[in-house]
């Protein structure tokens, strides 16, 4: 383009106004420092989520107490709690009057439904007072609990029935404590179990060993092979506590992918607490 330059009739060409830009060396910078930025962020969410959870979890948790002690504590007499010898057994019991028919009423949260408890107990022959054992569920696969559903044995609500949804079931495993403090402590149950993936409690029922370590409670971690998981930090046999060995226990786990025709296990496992406390039995 070209303008007239004044008083002398010439055209000069027009300057051309130079803008500075980025180079291609200094695009990828801060490509690259974005991208970064990115992962950053992407990687606060998955921990926001769990400590989200967790929060959720502790406050349920807190209510699934409450409202054990407030069923059970009225109801702790010889009926409800008799004598299992030292051995931890659930609340459903093959005599009547069966102590799970009495408090099954009142295992799912009546002001949040997605939650539960799963009480079991053991109380040494001559002894006032019985240890108390609870597990807070949640449910997986569908949107709430229904008592009549999940409380219940099929086909016939009978002692030979399956276990309910929520009922524990009892396994055979056996502990072991890692060769070094490095080493994480392991279960091993026998066959492969369905039912049992991180996450679950293990509560033992039964330790042929005097019943040393009967009412511990250990809590499943990373799976090893098809039978075999590490046990969760903090959940574990620790250095000072005898290992249980092989023993029976009894765990919750995953639910039924239909309760009323039990067989297949579906969704995650259950648990998302445990609790215990000891009761005077009246």
């Amino acid at each position: 383009m070209t303008r007239r330059r004044e008083n002398s009739g010439l055209l000069m060409p027009r300057r051309m106004s130079v803008r500075p830009g980025f180079t291609f060396v200094e695009v990828m910078f801060a490509v690259i420092i974005m991208g970064i930025g990115f992962i950053l962020i992407a990687a606060i969410f998955p921990y926001a989520i769990r400590q989200t959870q967790s929060a959720v979890e502790d406050t349920t948790g807190a209510a699934i107490a409450r409202m054990m002690m407030g069923t059970l504590q009225p109801l702790a007499g010889e009926s409800l709690l008799p004598s299992t010898g030292g051995v931890v057994r659930s609340f459903r019991a093959a005599a009547y009057p069966d102590p799970y028919l009495r408090v099954r009423g009142s295992l799912v949260l009546s002001g949040d439904p997605r939650f539960a408890w799963v009480p079991m107990y053991r109380r040494a022959d001559g002894e006032s007072f019985a240890q108390v054992i609870v597990i807070g569920a949640q449910v997986r696969t569908r949107d709430a609990f229904q008592t009549w559903l999940d409380t219940r044995r099929y086909p016939n609500d009978a002692s030979g029935d399956p276990p309910a949804t929520l009922e524990p079931r009892e396994l055979t495993a056996t502990f072991a404590a890692g060769a070094t403090e490095a080493d994480p402590d392991t279960v091993r149950f026998s066959g492969a179990s369905d039912m049992i993936d991180s996450g679950a409690f293990l509560v033992v029922a039964d330790d042929p060993a005097a019943g040393r370590t009967n009412g511990l409670i250990y809590r499943v971690g990373n799976r090893i092979d098809a039978s075999a998981f590490e046990l969760q930090p903090g959940y574990d046999i620790g250095p000072a506590a005898p290992a249980p060995g092989t023993v029976k226990v009894l765990a919750l786990g995953r639910g039924w992918r239909d309760p009323t025709n039990p067989g297949d296990y579906d969704g995650a496992v259950m648990d998302i607490c445990a609790y215990t406390t000891f009761l005077r039995v009246n």
